[in-house]
């Protein structure tokens, strides 16, 4: 994705009615408002409208892609501060598109839980606070199709 324009306003507002103008009818360009900092600071000085050329256009195949649930966006700011009750609805999530059916988590320590597929028993272990060199959600029953599903 290639920045091609930027256009600097005062007001959030301002910017904001300006992107909305110059989005009606564009096809191959998109505009999107972020703020404009000052260098080195976090403090705002402005707000930026960004010409950006689209990634993919409506009716390619990126678009029409059938995404498994572990693919999809979390609705959670920060990963790490996900619940191991949300964690057990996304590995339970993934791993009945995946053909398996999970047997109830059992806990494997104060942060994590286990659960086993009662048709082929590959593992999903759900770690609400995993290492910095490990993942909330692992296992092969997220990571392969069940072996006797139908």
């Amino acid at each position: 994705m290639a920045t091609v324009e930027v256009r600097v306003f005062a007001g959030k507002a301002e910017a904001q009615k300006y992107a909305q103008k110059m989005n009606e009818g564009a096809r191959v360009y998109r505009y999107e408002v972020k703020p404009y900092y000052i260098a080195g600071t976090r403090k705002i000085q402005g707000w930026k409208v960004r010409k950006v050329r689209r990634s993919a256009t409506p009716g390619t195949r990126a678009t029409r892609m059938r995404l498994s649930p572990m693919d999809k966006p979390i609705n959670a700011r920060f990963v790490s501060s996900l619940s191991l009750g949300t964690l057990k609805k996304e590995a339970r999530e993934t791993a009945t598109w995946r053909g398996h059916k999970l047997g109830t988590f059992k806990p494997s320590g104060k942060y994590s839980a286990i659960a086993t597929c009662k048709r082929c028993g590959a593992e999903v272990v759900v770690n609400s606070r995993p290492a910095p060199n490990e993942i909330d959600i692992m296992g092969e029953a997220v990571a392969l199709s069940c072996k006797t599903s139908r």
